[in-house]
């Protein structure tokens, strides 16, 4: 099977965003339910090997997108010899902000799938992109899964990263995922996570933004505007929690409705005292420099990161 989605966004008067392209392919169906908020629904059983299931998102410059899903995505085996393929191809226009998290990739016994993320960010845009998997169902060993994500800010890489669960080389290794069940990951970028101008010949270790690592989980700056939260899980509650636990460091703004919007703090005070005035997509489409472990007060000379490897021109 063969299918195609396609979410586009343009802007509308006073600021808003309209959904200008919702085109579904079953099994990959859009839904939305919000003004600036689509859902996939899986209108079908899978994906099953030799499936190719593609979804495009081009939001445009100003607007903003939140994508979610109603249910966890069971990746099951088929008669074919091919593995099942997904692909994301996102792109971010100037100005605008994204927010992609849908709920876990399940591996089922049997299965062999690629997942494939192509995330293009224009120099000012704004994405919180989170990517949770499971390794099979209850009391079964996972099928084989290979998760390739690129990123890119205004055509420079931003984060590649290849992971691979299923295969002898690394199934159980400690330096991947040892014994955990689950896995995740969020990119938090944009301006808000922008390391500063090297305007200092010396480096100044009190401007170093630092690593901040949790009970399973890690927010680490990347070298360039952005934050990556990992975190191992032993079910996907506990994977759950973890993630939001090293957003919540990283100075991710919360998800959910519209709020009471919450002025940054006056000029002078700490950069933890300030807060994001919420929205129904993604908290703000020019957030303030992050509040907490890694507030952009303390910028970034970027520790090694896991599960990444270096640029390698996008090849995947």
């Amino acid at each position: 099977m063969t299918a195609r989605a396609v979410i586009r966004t343009e802007a509308a008067g006073g600021g808003r965003t309209r959904l200008e392209t919702l085109r579904s392919d079953p099994p990959l169906t859009l839904r939305q339910t919000g003004p600036r908020r689509v859902h996939l629904v899986s209108t079908g059983a899978g994906p099953l090997r030799g499936d190719r299931l593609d979804l495009a998102v081009d939001v445009a410059p100003g607007t903003s997108l939140e994508v979610r899903s109603v249910a966890a995505t069971l990746v099951l085996p088929g008669l074919a010899d091919t593995p099942s393929v997904m692909v994301v191809r996102a792109r971010v226009g100037a100005g605008a902000a994204l927010r992609f998290s849908p709920e876990p990739t399940v591996l089922a016994a049997g299965c062999a799938h690629r997942l494939v993320v192509r995330l293009s960010l224009a120099e000012d845009a704004t994405v919180f992109w989170r990517e949770e998997i499971v390794f099979g169902r209850h009391g079964e060993r996972p099928g084989r899964g290979h998760a390739r994500f690129d990123a890119t800010v205004a055509g420079r890489p931003l984060l590649r990263q290849d992971l691979l669960i299923g295969e002898d080389a690394v199934d159980g290794s400690p330096a991947v995922y040892g014994d955990a069940r689950c896995v995740g990951s969020t990119l938090l970028a944009g301006p808000a996570w922008a390391p500063p101008a090297e305007l200092d010949a010396e480096p100044d270790a009190e401007r170093e933004r630092r690593a901040v690592l949790g009970d399973g989980w890690a927010a680490l700056p990347l070298a360039g505007p952005g934050v990556q939260v990992c975190a191992l899980g032993a079910d996907a509650v506990q994977l759950r929690k973890r993630l939001r636990r090293g957003e919540e460091a990283a100075g991710a703004p919360p998800p959910g409705p519209p709020a009471a919007a919450r002025a940054a703090a006056p000029p002078g005070r700490p950069a933890a005292a300030q807060t994001v005035a919420a929205s129904g997509a993604f908290a703000a489409a020019h957030p303030v420099p992050p509040a907490g472990p890694l507030a952009a007060a303390h910028p970034v000379r970027p520790p090694a990161r896991p599960f990444t490897t270096p640029a390698d021109g996008g090849r995947g």
